[in-house]
């Protein structure tokens, strides 16, 4: 076989993950990031390096190797692009960041319509990085990641080729793929966006506006936390608005509320990579099914992620939960002005 001809087929053959596998990978992923970082990064950096990873591998994209390995090279860009944007908008002038922040808003926009099945893996990770940059410069260790999990992309692909090669499955039946139901009113197109999410990215770019506002203006180090939760939970052009809110807050609470106070207890580093481990692998298993449950965990992560740059006192539990609140509280206000009374309630 010719090296041209085992590219081809290389690329083309079709290969199906299930959640659970999709979700065990992702997390030997962040274990292999944890077991790197561990001797010359910490906080941030850390944190920034182990999310650029995981959130190539988290994607679940069913099809051929080709499919998945271009979403991952996408995945890749944004992720470098919203880390650079992070930092853009960490510039002393306040009209910079709100700019910065509607680009960003905008892109989220794009990514949901380019991605239906796929967003939710991409924009959350993002929102992450983007505010991890925001803190602290760590463009070259979030592209250092996110290249990395690429490489594990490739070393699964590979492994897979073999596998299905020389150990195929009998009468195997991939699992399908569930689309977003679109809204009830025909596609309308604004800036080559379809309308329901340029409304989106209106919205979140007036959220992530008076998210700027706060982390500015006010002198508490995690005002951060409440523009990433708008970007969690807003979801907008879809039904039911108003209890994804009250789940998607409730989760966000309880995470917050677990990373806390296993961050207080001060456990070692290998019971916390363990716990992140964790963490991962159940947010993408519950991500789609029950997302409240998976914002439980994919919140504990991110605070564990964080926690050996921050020092830890009581008050940063309350701090978290009074921002996750507001956030809840501000969507919710948001959606009564972009959201039809029936929109909200079915």
């Amino acid at each position: 076989m010719s090296i041209h001809s085992f590219r081809n087929k290389f690329l083309t053959t079709e290969y199906h993950l299930s959640t659970y596998e999709n979700a065990a990978f992702s997390a030997i992923t962040v274990a292999i990031c944890i077991l790197i970082s561990h001797p010359w990064q910490s906080g941030l950096a850390a944190a920034a390096f182990i999310t650029g990873a995981q959130s190539v591998t988290g994607i679940n994209r069913q099809g051929s190797f080709r499919i998945r390995l271009g979403i991952a090279g996408k995945t890749t860009l944004i992720l470098a692009l919203a880390a650079t944007l992070g930092v853009a908008a960490s510039g002393p002038f306040l009209a910079i960041s709100i700019i910065t922040g509607i680009v960003l808003a905008f892109c989220f926009g794009w990514c949901r319509q380019i991605f239906p099945l796929n967003w939710p893996d991409i924009i959350i990770p993002s929102a992450v990085l983007f505010y991890m940059n925001l803190a602290e410069n760590n463009i070259q260790v979030t592209a250092i990641g996110a290249a990395l999990g690429f490489a594990c992309e490739l070393l699964l692909g590979m492994i897979m080729f073999v596998k299905k090669q020389y150990f195929p499955k009998k009468n195997f039946v991939p699992e399908k793929e569930t689309f977003p139901t679109p809204p009830a009113e025909p596609d309308k197109y604004i800036c080559g966006m379809k309308s329901y999410l340029f409304l989106y990215a209106i919205e979140l770019s007036l959220l992530l506006a008076v998210g700027f506002v706060l982390i500015r203006y006010t002198d508490y180090p995690h005002a951060y936390w409440m523009p990433l939760t708008c970007v969690m939970i807003l979801k907008v052009g879809r039904r039911g608005t108003l209890r994804r809110i009250v789940e998607r807050t409730t989760g966000t609470l309880i995470g917050c509320l677990l990373g806390s106070i296993l961050l207080y207890l001060e456990l070692n580093f290998w019971f916390n990579a363990l716990a992140m481990v964790i963490c991962i692998f159940v947010w993408l298993c519950y991500l789609r099914k029950r997302y409240a449950v998976g914002t439980i965990f994919i919140n504990t992560f991110v605070l564990l992620s964080l926690g050996s740059a921050l020092p830890f006192s009581p008050g940063i539990v309350l701090e978290r939960m009074v921002f996750t609140l507001i956030a809840g509280v501000l969507v919710l206000f948001s959606s009564y002005l972009f959201l039809s009374k029936k929109r909200l309630s079915k």
